[in-house]
């Protein structure tokens, strides 16, 4: 699957919690995303820092921002379930992210490895039959990869999204033993 067939497939199946998803369309999925939450924090930051006060622009930019942010998280939801079902899992295993990094990780080992040959209890395969046998070496890319990322992306996001800190201007206190007054 390429990039603009798996961004279509994602909007096309928005209420598609059954079936099966694969690797290439969960993963264009995934830099289609990234892509797009990039953009948009460069493009929201940009025209809107130094104007907040100016609400009705704000709003005016905000309110379609969080609409479509609803549209492409619920998509990545069923996209997400499809996904764990090619890999022979039930949707329900999409709560372990609430375990911070180990159920990133157990996500990211499942959603690299491949998919279930043939039919599965969700339903046949998302590949053609000439993909199927097809043997991935890739996994242990992936992983370090994964790896990687987690190791500068955690200090990066920190240091990229987090507010600057900033210092309250105070006098300073003088002593006034020191303090001469001269009449």
């Amino acid at each position: 699957m390429k990039f603009t067939q798996a961004i279509a497939s994602g909007f096309k199946n928005f209420r598609n919690y059954s079936g099966r998803a694969s690797r290439s369309e969960y993963w264009y999925w995934v830099l289609f995303c990234l892509i797009y939450f990039i953009l948009d924090k460069l493009v929201f930051d940009t025209a809107f820092g130094p104007m907040r006060p100016f609400r009705r622009f704000y709003m005016a930019y905000f309110v379609p921002d969080i609409a479509l942010f609803l549209v492409v998280f619920l998509c990545s939801i069923t996209l997400t379930i499809r996904r764990l079902h090619d890999v022979n899992r039930s949707g329900w295993w999409v709560l372990i992210y609430a375990i911070p990094y180990l159920g990133l990780a157990v996500l990211f080992l499942w959603f690299s490895d491949k998919g279930t040959d043939g039919i599965n209890r969700f339903g046949p395969s998302p590949l053609p039959v000439s993909d199927i046998h097809k043997i991935s070496k890739l996994r242990r890319i992936h992983v370090l990869l994964f790896i990687v990322l987690l190791l500068i992306g955690v200090p990066l996001g920190l240091i990229f999204f987090s507010k600057p800190v900033t210092q309250e201007h105070t006098i300073p206190q003088t002593d006034k033993s020191s303090v001469q007054i001269t009449p």
